[in-house]
């Protein structure tokens, strides 16, 4: 098994047909605020954040692990900026070794109904890499959200915002993510070599041990036998 922080990332990403952000397993130092495409709100009100989880495959077909409902949810009633966390268990996934995995950020304003995230207009989608696992392991997941709430008095409104900002203190990420790669195929001998999968790994005369000869003594030889004569 294969246990990783999952960062989300400003980096692009393009994985199985989906173009987002790369949820990858290294930080970068950037900054990235996304906002709902309507996150008004007069009065303030508890803001919520989750994620949806889909395991996309490499033809681009996708099924979706999580319910229709956001998990992981962090919430927040006060206005300014916060750093705080939610926890999900994924149930066990089985996944082909082409596919990836699939994470939206979603917020809710107050009783108001959940929403995708957008910045700069685009969806804030992240995706991982092709995995090369064959199961998503059923493990609990830490997703820390970087959110702020902000007050536009000129507007007489609040803003609900997710900020994708990793800093050294402040990461938006994903811990134990967990998943499970195959094992690897077993080593046939075959009379030219080893077959591991479908490589024949081949012995070369070279490499082969020269086969020792056992020493013998070589066998004394003995003049010819002739008789005597007999004198009576």
């Amino acid at each position: 098994m294969v246990t990783e922080t999952r960062y989300f990332s400003e980096a692009s990403a393009t994985v199985n047909g989906v173009s987002g952000r790369s949820l990858r397993i290294t930080p970068t130092v950037s900054q990235t605020i996304a906002v709902q495409a309507d996150p008004n709100s007069v009065t303030l009100v508890t803001g919520y954040w989750g994620i949806l989880v889909w395991k996309y495959h490499s033809d681009g077909t996708y099924d979706q692990i999580t319910s229709s409902t956001p998990v992981a949810v962090f919430q927040r009633s006060s206005a300014g900026a916060a750093y705080g966390s939610g926890t999900w268990t994924p149930t066990s996934t089985s996944l082909a070794l082409g596919d990836s995995i699939v994470v939206d950020v979603q917020n809710k304003i107050g009783t108001g109904a959940w929403g995708p995230l957008y910045a700069g207009g685009v969806l804030l989608r992240f995706t991982t890499e092709q995995l090369g696992a064959n199961n998503l392991d059923a493990v609990p997941w830490t997703v820390y959200y970087n959110v702020n709430i902000i007050n536009l008095v000129t507007q007489y409104t609040y803003r609900y915002y997710f900020d994708v900002y990793t800093s050294e203190d402040l990461i938006d990420q994903i811990d134990n993510f967990q998943w499970t790669a195959p094992a690897p195929p077993p080593s046939v001998r075959t009379p030219s070599g080893y077959k591991v999968g479908t490589t024949t790994v081949y012995i070369g005369a070279m490499h082969r041990p020269k086969l020792q000869m056992p020493k013998f003594k070589p066998i004394p030889r003995f003049p010819p036998f002739r008789p005597r004569s007999l004198n009576v």
